[in-house]
């Protein structure tokens, strides 16, 4: 149905190349996502306890703008 069509999700798949100072938090709130969706789609990151430099994430992000 289009209302289904309308409500559904604009995913968008970024690459994200962790910088000095980064926090996940700091990049949770910058591309308003959560600190948990980041962490679902890079397991890498739940074996350490930092953000290194140099890391790339993988954000899957809903692009759709709210109405």
């Amino acid at each position: 149905s289009a209302a289904a069509t309308d409500t559904a999700a604009a995913l968008r798949t970024i690459y994200y190349r962790a910088k000095r100072g980064d926090s996940l938090s700091k990049i949770a709130a910058r591309f308003n996502t959560t600190v948990a969706a980041i962490k679902a789609n890079n397991a890498f990151l739940n074996q350490r306890k930092y953000l290194q430099p140099g890391d790339q994430l993988t954000l899957i992000l809903n692009v759709r703008k709210p109405r």
